[in-house]
């Protein structure tokens, strides 16, 4: 009987890596829980509109992009060291009291935070953030720079275990300052940016 026993437990203990393995998504999604550094490309569409008291401004869509370098830690948190995010779009607008159409674009440079689930043992990865930094905006030959923040939320489908996709929206406000003659003017730019995330995990 003693004999029976150890030899189960030998059996199971021999067995137990690949019968978890088995049990697991799949055991190329093993990823453990250190830290891995990753690429991101974001593309899809933005609408961009200013905010001020004697603005009355309802948005232009137009492309936007993302891209960012950073690392994960603990499968929870994932630091984008560098975040660039470019918009440009095509509107209406007044220059000396006449109407013209002009093209405006938007960079974005920001570092920024998500937490939510990361393993690469799952397939779903939802997940909430926010970004801070500096934005560059330009219009007609005139360029503001200015403090810019963010927030967003999406989720990933883990295709491979270096290989992730999924939506995301993210709200992107700067901060920025025109001067007329002698009066400094502020106004918010608002960006609302829809996505599709291409995320490549290192090892």
């Amino acid at each position: 009987m003693k004999r029976i026993f150890f030899a189960i437990l030998a059996l199971l203990a021999f067995s137990s890596p690949s019968a978890f393995a088995q049990s697991s998504i799949s055991s190329d999604f093993d990823s453990g829980a250190g830290s891995s550094g990753y690429l991101r490309l974001g593309l899809g569409a933005g609408l961009t509109n200013a905010s001020a008291p004697s603005v009355d401004d309802t948005g232009y869509w137009g492309f936007g992009m993302d891209a960012a370098a950073g690392v994960t830690f603990a499968e929870r948190v994932r630091w984008d060291v560098l975040m660039v995010g470019y918009s440009r779009f095509d509107a209406l607008g007044t220059l000396e009291g006449i109407p013209v159409s002009f093209t405006g674009s938007r960079l974005d440079l920001q570092t920024a935070v998500w937490i939510g689930d990361f393993s690469r043992t799952r397939r779903l990865h939802p997940y909430i953030g926010a970004s801070i930094g500096s934005a560059r905006y330009s219009e007609f030959d005139d360029v503001y720079w200015g403090f810019a923040w963010g927030a967003g939320a999406g989720f990933e489908y883990q295709v491979t275990s270096h290989l992730a996709i999924g939506p995301r929206y993210m709200f992107r406000q700067a901060l920025l300052e025109y001067t007329v003659g002698p009066n400094t003017h502020g106004f918010n730019l608002n960006t609302h940016e829809l996505t599709v995330s291409i995320v490549w995990n290192g090892d």
